[in-house]
């Protein structure tokens, strides 16, 4: 290293491991700032950088949904953390408009790359010890609402998660069970203690004999053919729109 020393070595939040310099979760905003702005002037042990890419039949991508519960999920339980490329997979399954904003956010905690972030980040669940410390370090200390932490740690465990889901909300709510208004709230004990509710609604609407998994994907079905036959009755509202 040339020159007068940054100030963020001396930080608590920085992590100089070598090839892999970044930030902790939490970081000051001026503790980031200064970090980019040296890691992009000077760079003084450059990271790989290099997205690792994947070698695979590129017909499973075709149903992401499939290669996801079949091969990422296996994959992370063999080598304990995630590749860039599978988990903005998980993310464009979720909500293929967010893969930009979830990409900013974790970049914004101070790693150098995606790859390095997000090898970081499912490192980091893989090790935490339970499901509560798992939704509550994605929540709390990487920013992600519960919509998507709940996809990622889905994937990643399918036994203890289920996805928070809109169409499956609606579905619940017929049956009396009201959980929508988690969608935007921050991670607390109330919420994990409504994330478990909304877990039990699932388990208990949906048929008895199918695993967690399939009864969220038969709730979700639930909702996406009862709007289909709703809209066909109405004409796709055709005629209201000039059509």
């Amino acid at each position: 290293m040339i020159g007068k020393k940054p100030k963020f070595i001396d930080s608590p939040y920085f992590v100089g491991e070598p090839g892999n310099w970044h930030l902790k979760p939490n970081a000051p905003k001026e503790v980031i700032k200064e970090f980019n702005k040296f890691m992009k002037e000077d760079n003084p042990e450059p990271p790989n950088k290099q997205t690792e890419v994947l070698e695979l039949d590129y017909r499973a991508l075709y149903d992401i949904e499939t290669y996801l519960f079949d091969s990422v999920h296996i994959k992370f339980k063999e080598q304990g953390y995630l590749s860039a490329p599978d988990f903005f997979l998980i993310v464009i399954w979720k909500s293929n408009r967010s893969k930009s904003k979830v990409a900013k956010r974790i970049l914004e905690m101070g790693y150098p790359s995606l790859q390095d972030a997000v090898k970081s980040i499912t490192a980091e669940v893989n090790l935490l010890n339970d499901p509560k410390q798992r939704l509550e370090y994605l929540m709390a200390n990487c920013g992600f609402r519960l919509p998507m932490a709940s996809a990622i740690l889905t994937v990643l465990f399918p036994d203890s998660f289920t996805v928070y889901d809109v169409r499956v909300c609606d579905v619940l709510q017929e049956n009396g069970y009201r959980y929508h208004s988690l969608t935007d709230r921050k991670f607390s004990e109330g919420l994990w203690e409504e994330y478990m509710d909304y877990i039990y609604a699932v388990s208990t609407i949906a048929p008895e004999e199918y695993t967690l998994r399939d009864k969220d994907r038969y709730l979700w079905g639930k909702s996406f053919y009862d709007q289909l036959i709703t809209d066909i009755s109405n004409n796709f509202k055709v005629y209201n729109e000039g059509e």
